[in-house]
Formats: C-alpha cells, structure tokens, sequence
C-alpha cells in the first residue's frame, strides 16, 4: 500500500467517524422532535429548518468547496483563505437572517412558535459557519481533529435537545435548546482554526476587495451547489403554500428521513477532493486514476444501498419510528 493510500484510508476512517456521529445526531434529533412534538409542532420546526437550509445555501455561495479545492491544491493560501472564507459566510448569513425573519413573522404561526423558528433558523445558521469554519482541518487532512469537536458537541447538545423534547414536549423550548447546542458547535469550530483566524490581517476596505473577488472565484461551484440543493428543500417550502403546517410535518417525516443519509455522499467527496485536487493541480498522473476509480466505485455502492433502504425499509419501519401519528406517510414511499 502506497503512503498517498494510508493516508486515504486514514482520513476515510476519520471522516467515516465524524460523519457517522452527524448523522447519528441529526437522525436521532429529527426522530425525537418528531414523535414527540407531534406533526403540527414538527411541521413549524420542519418548515423553519427548510427555509434555514435554502438561506444557507445562498450564504455558503461554494465557499466550503472552494476553500477545499484550493487550500488542498495550494497550501500557502490556506491562511489566507480559510479565515476569508468564514468571515464572508458570517456576513452572508447575517444579511440573510432578515428576510428569514420576515418570513417568519408573516407565516401566519402563533407568537411561541415564530420565536421558535426563528431560533431554529439562527440554530441552523451558526452550525452552517461552523462548518466552514472546519474546512480550514480538512484541507490539512486533520480529520481526526474534526471528529474530536464533532463527538464532544454532539455528546453535549444531543443529551440536552432528547430531555428537553420528551420532557416538555414544547416547541419553544426544543428550539432554544437546539440553538443553544448549534451555538457550542460553532464556537467549538472557530475555536480549532484559532491560531489561523487571529494572524489573519486585512483592513475594511480590503476585507470588501477580498471578499468581492473571493464570491467571484467561487460562483461555479456556488451554481453547481445552489441548483443541486435546491431540489432537496424547494418543495417544502411549495408545500407551504398550500397545506397545513400538520401536512408539511407529515411530508417532512418522510422526505428528511432519507435525506438524512445525504452527508455520506458528501463525505466521500471530503476525503477524495483534497488529493485528487492536489494530484492533478501537481500532475502526479500515477497516483490519480486508481483514486478516481476508488472513489467512483464507491458512489455506486451508497447509491445502491439508499435505493434498498428507501424500496423496503422506509414503509416498513415509518410506523414503528414515528408511532401512529404518522401513519398518512406510509403511502408516501415507493
């Protein structure tokens, strides 16, 4: 095995870890609020998280893919560029949270529960930053690290959310405890990058030249990201605008459960975009096409085992997950 494959199966493994406890964390998150807030209260949450993912997708503008090309493919950028990038997917998301608010005070929601979803935006935002903000490991292949943060944050927040769920069964208070457990995370991640946020050095008017150019550069990628994320969200919020907030809970129940195994592919890509970049931005032709063919192999494999879980798992396991309230989402499976 070559030093470029050990590294490779490393960083999988890592990646592998971290994703698993994501996804772990998300799927027992979205399991919990959904059988015991019931499909009213989940459909506010759903709704919110729904318009919380479209704005961060306006926001993100391929930021995450772009620093992983260029700060695996050109170290000498990564100081410069990870802190950049953070700072312009604060801003964005700051300048996105208004229409979010607005949103939310005109859907028509109770006063409790537009606060509610409004934590839940803000939740959903400040995790989104932190995401960014973890490139900055990724790009020096510092999976490990990354799953130490992502373990300790999910081992902090996931406890709290499930006992302030069951216990008081109120969206309200759900919301707060998800936004206060997203909060730790992206403090957390900022955290990581530490040394690399505070050299970084530029002025305002220099900060507006950098950024402006940086959202230039990664437009591509912000197309390719925007188009591709889109399909996944834009129907809840089509949805919205013609059925009840009982409804949107039930469609949710189903749509994000599957959803929820999504990261994988994005992990594979995590681990394969950092050498490939490097492999061909260094024309080391030797070592890229048996990467490349891993990683392909690979896609297909997830891509036939979602296919299986989605035709036979999901009708049978809806009524046992989600308990009798949810029955109307069985037909909604192949």
């Amino acid at each position: 095995m070559t030093t470029a494959s050990r590294s490779i199966h490393w960083s999988k493994f890592f990646a592998v870890l971290a994703t698993v406890l994501r996804l772990g964390g998300g799927l027992t998150s979205f399991l919990i609020q959904a059988r015991f807030l019931g499909p009213y209260q989940f459909g506010v949450i759903g709704a919110a998280m729904t318009i919380a993912a479209l704005t961060s997708l306006l926001s993100d503008f391929g930021l995450n893919t772009y620093a992983m090309h260029w700060g695996s493919a050109q170290p000498e950028r990564r100081d410069f560029l990870i802190p950049l990038c953070v700072i312009v997917k604060a801003i964005l998301s700051a300048m996105l949270l208004l229409p979010c608010l607005v949103w939310v005070h005109l859907s028509g929601f109770a006063a409790d529960k537009q606060i509610a979803a409004a934590l839940a935006i803000i939740g959903f935002l400040a995790a989104a930053t932190g995401d960014v903000a973890l490139v900055g490991l990724r790009v020096q292949s510092l999976f490990e690290k990354e799953t130490i943060i992502v373990a300790w944050t999910t081992f902090v927040s996931l406890p709290l959310l499930i006992v302030v769920v069951i216990v008081s069964r109120d969206v309200l208070l759900t919301a707060l405890a998800f936004a206060a457990g997203r909060a730790v995370y992206l403090v957390a991640a900022l955290n990581a990058i530490r040394p690399t946020l505070a050299a970084f050095r530029t002025t305002p008017r220099g900060m507006v030249r950098d950024g402006v150019a940086l959202l230039v550069s990664s437009k591509e990628y912000a197309v390719d990201l925007i188009l591709t994320n889109c399909v996944n969200q834009i129907d809840v919020v089509i949805m919205s605008l013609f059925v009840d907030t009982v409804s949107i809970g039930l469609y949710m129940a189903a749509t994000r459960l599957v959803q929820n195994g999504l990261p994988i592919v994005s992990m594979l890509a995590t681990v394969y975009l950092p050498p490939l970049a490097g492999y061909h931005a260094n024309a080391k032709t030797s070592d890229y096409p048996s990467v490349a063919r891993r990683m392909n192999i690979e896609f297909f494999a997830v891509g036939i085992v979602a296919c299986l879980c989605v035709i036979f798992i999901g009708p049978l396991a809806t009524p046992i997950i989600f308990g009798p309230g949810y029955n109307a989402v069985r037909p909604l499976w192949p």
